[in-house]
């Protein structure tokens, strides 16, 4: 079955094209091809490569040929590869009743070989396909139905539709249709204006393959199914393509049930050892696709790549650190004046009583600040958000789209889920687990530090890397939508935070490296998972459930990575 419908139809078809008059055959190769063939030079190349077959088919033939022969001979094999074709199609289906079941060899090859039928007809019958499918603007009947039934239609019910078109041409019922009749058939059967001798003559000179003076039933029936073919190849694509879709949907819900029910009985959040175990275990049976894909390879990032693949112009402000001088002092330079002033604490205790005063009044002075905003942080931070809030539109869409993208990233990274909650803020908040077992013991990692400092407790570079994309995503996806994100500070501030504990300390510049790499990774992530992080923005919106959330990821076919 193969070889008669890819094989042996194929190879008629080729040597059918290598017999079609120059012209035609180097304007029919040349946009296949990418190459400038046209008249006769296009046609003499297209004919001397497939020169070899013709001989073996004893095909050969000389340059004196006349013209009309050989489009005699070109049309005469495309029939035969249309009934190649079609005897195909009848020995898969009776092979398909004898297994007992349907299996489509190859749902593409019918699609290819009209859509070739089709421009052959297009050359063989130019005047007629005109006629048969140019309608348009209020011109032209459609006696064949080809806007409504005619390519949903079996091969017999096709047969009669164009048997009954061919009665209405020939008027005197004798099975053929003349000048005459022709002539009338094009005004009253297909609806266009009355043509002229010479171009009656070009639609009988096309149709009429044996001659006769008029066309004949046979002769009809081979014009008709061939110009139709393009059109057909058209429908069969579209089918094949809902049918695929179908198959995709279905997949689609089945995958989301199993991952639904095969999670539903496992906490999710709060929970890293047991979460990791179960996603694990469903990723290694073929359950899961996209748990733990992401931030398997790190590249060092500079400012103008990360400005190249996000199209962002001035990085500071796009992401938000752009802040006002109160809300820089409270997560930068409440922390300067802590260390500062315990460090002129200290030495205040080595001077003279005389000179500490002035040292001994900043270090206190800076100690009552930290304990200040110690004590009150949650007010000072929810009078902070307030104000970013105010200052922009869309802050509740703003806040899920950052939420959204941290829960994506954690996913595909495999962080699982510390906490989905409300702050004392009152503002939904997603937090990621620092690697997969869990949060860092900051007293087992202060125990766990080396001579050379190396903290064996703390987070390896790969799990740097994965905390970087995972604090990232959730700005970039604010970004993406809107421009310009406006909580940057804390992002970055959670990300200072998880590098800090790290088992091999980095410095600003080292941290700014990871910063990038996180931003341009949230950034293809987001990109690569566009179309399910805004159905994931809508469901967390929803409060939906976590195992739901996954399986909504899951379900998902992300666009290929670039």
């Amino acid at each position: 079955t193969m070889f008669r419908m890819a094989g042996a139809g194929g190879f008629a078809m080729l040597i059918a094209l290598s017999t079609v008059d120059a012209f035609s055959v180097g304007s029919f190769v040349a946009p296949r091809a990418g190459l400038p063939l046209a008249g006769k030079a296009g046609g003499l190349c297209a004919r001397s490569a497939l020169a070899s077959p013709r001989r073996v088919l004893g095909l050969q033939m000389s340059e004196g040929l006349e013209q009309e022969e050989r489009i005699r001979v070109a049309r005469k094999l495309a029939e035969d590869a249309k009934a190649a074709m079609d005897s195909a199609k009848e020995a898969e289906a009776k092979a398909n009743t004898f297994r007992g079941k349907v299996v489509n060899l190859d749902p593409g090859s019918e699609v290819r070989t009209r859509q070739i039928l089709g421009k052959l007809g297009g050359v063989f019958y130019r005047q007629w396909t005109g006629l048969l499918t140019g309608r348009g603007d209020g011109v032209g009947k459609d006696p064949l139905g080809l806007d409504d039934s005619f390519y949903s239609q079996g091969p017999e019910q096709r047969a009669t539709t164009i048997k009954a078109v061919f009665a209405s041409f020939d008027k005197d019922g004798n099975g053929s249709i003349d000048d005459a009749e022709l002539r009338a058939g094009v005004k009253e059967v297909l609806g266009y204006d009355a043509l002229g001798t010479g171009e009656v003559e070009a639609l009988m000179q096309e149709a009429d393959l044996n001659k006769s003076g008029s066309i004949e039933i046979d002769e009809f029936l081979t014009m008709v199914s061939l110009v139709l073919d393009k059109g057909e190849a058209q429908v069969l694509e579209a089918s094949q393509k809902a049918d695929a879709a179908a198959r995709t949907k279905a997949r689609v819900e089945m995958t989301a049930s199993m991952v639904k029910d095969a999670l539903t009985s496992t906490m999710l959040v709060g929970n890293a050892a047991g979460t990791c175990r179960v996603l694990d275990d469903l990723k290694l049976n073929g359950g899961v696709k996209l748990w733990d894909t992401a931030g398997a390879v790190f590249y060092p990032t500079g400012a103008d790549k990360m400005k190249a693949l996000t199209g962002m112009e001035d990085p500071e402000k796009d992401l938000g650190l752009d802040v006002d001088l109160w809300t820089r002092f409270r997560y930068q330079g409440v922390g300067f004046l802590g260390i500062s002033g315990a460090a002129s604490l200290i030495v205040a205790s080595f001077l003279p009583p005389a000179a500490t005063f002035p040292l001994v009044i900043y270090g206190y002075g800076t100690l009552f600040i930290n304990v200040f905003t110690t004590i009150f942080a949650s007010q000072l931070d929810k009078v902070i958000v307030k104000n970013l809030e105010d200052s922009v539109d869309n802050s509740e869409d703003r806040l899920l789209r950052r939420q959204a993208g941290r829960f994506l990233a954690a996913y595909l990274c495999g962080v699982p889920i510390e906490s989905i909650g409300v702050t004392e803020q009152g503002r939904l908040e997603i937090v990621a687990y620092s690697k997969k077992t869990g949060n860092v013991d900051v007293e087992a990692l202060r125990k766990s530090a080396d001579a050379e400092g190396v903290l064996a407790a703390g987070l390896t570079k790969k799990e740097v890397d994965k905390q970087s994309i995972v604090q990232m995503t959730g700005l970039v996806a604010e970004l993406r939508q809107y421009q310009k994100a406006s909580m940057g500070y804390k992002c970055f501030a959670n990300l200072d935070y998880q590098i800090d504990l790290s088992q091999k300390a980095m410095d600003r510049r080292e941290k700014q490296v990871q910063a990038r790499y996180g931003v341009t990774q949230g950034f293809s992530l987001l990109k690569q998972h566009a179309e399910v992080f805004e159905t994931l923005v809508v469901a967390i919106k929803d409060n939906t459930p976590p195992a739901e959330l996954i399986a909504i990821i899951e379900a998902s076919t992300p666009a290929p990575a670039q």
